[in-house]
């Protein structure tokens, strides 16, 4: 069985070793490394070659608080991250920067519950509405994209072959087509739902189908395709003639 790979970030030895230990007992996570401070965890994430899938950062430290961290870390990397505090802990309005809130005192059993749902979104206690479609709101990228700032993309769920995130960028991949979703905040689509399609891919990606984030989407031709027949990218009529305009300044209408 696969083991996902995790880090556990927080300044009080004995609640770092006890989470580790917790996380080894579901049988599904591995905790690589334990760093006292977050600058050292973000060092290790710059420098390691090694996938990481969840990051868990204590709220309060020393130094710098996780909130801040969370920042970083999402620059860095392309994983799950769980804030670990106290309940009496203030977020200070900034609970939607981690995906999700870890009591220190978590039971183990909250604790199984709390991975399964999170690496396997299939599962019946946490149940998503899967939408036909993911309207991406489109943002301009440069001056010259100014005029496209009042569309919508509209991407259907059935035509994606491959979705990949790196930091602050999801990759769509389709027929002949990449597109190349860039996060400006938290996600606000149901992006969740592409994990519970592609769950047999490399995805890994866990958004609260709840959350909702604006995003800007730069679509670009890839001569070669993608070697998945039978696929298609879908825009909206409302988003087609600004797309045949995109085109059409990159040289690609031809």
């Amino acid at each position: 069985m696969m083991r996902y790979l995790a880090i556990v970030v927080d300044d009080e030895p004995y609640a770092a070793s006890n989470l580790a230990h917790k996380l080894d007992l579901t049988g599904k996570v591995q905790v690589v490394e334990k760093f006292d401070a977050a600058l050292d965890a973000i060092d290790y994430l710059d420098a390691t070659e090694q996938r990481i899938h969840f990051v868990f950062c204590d709220i309060v430290m020393e130094g710098m608080r996780g909130t801040d961290a969370v920042r970083l870390f999402r620059e860095r990397a392309d994983c799950v991250i769980l804030y670990t505090g106290k309940p009496e802990y203030s977020l200070d309005g900034e609970s939607h920067l981690a995906d999700a809130k870890l009591p220190k005192s978590v039971t183990q059993a909250e604790l199984n519950e709390t991975i399964e749902n999170l690496i396997n979104p299939r599962n019946p206690k946490a149940p998503v509405r899967i939408p036909t479609y993911i309207n991406i709101k489109a943002m301009p990228t440069t001056k010259e994209d100014i005029d496209h700032t009042d569309r919508d993309i509209r991407i259907a769920i059935a035509d994606l072959v491959y979705v990949q995130r790196k930091g602050n960028y999801v990759h769509v991949y389709t027929l002949n087509q990449q597109g190349q979703i860039v996060l400006t905040g938290r996600l606000k689509t149901s992006i969740a739902a592409l994990y519970r399609e592609y769950e047999s891919t490399n995805l890994f990606l866990y958004v609260n189908a709840s959350q909702l984030v604006h995003v800007k989407f730069i679509m670009d031709h890839l001569k070669d395709g993608v070697t998945v027949p039978g696929w298609a990218f879908s825009i909206s009529a409302k988003g087609m003639p600004y797309y045949r305009r995109y085109l059409k300044r990159k040289g690609l209408d031809g």
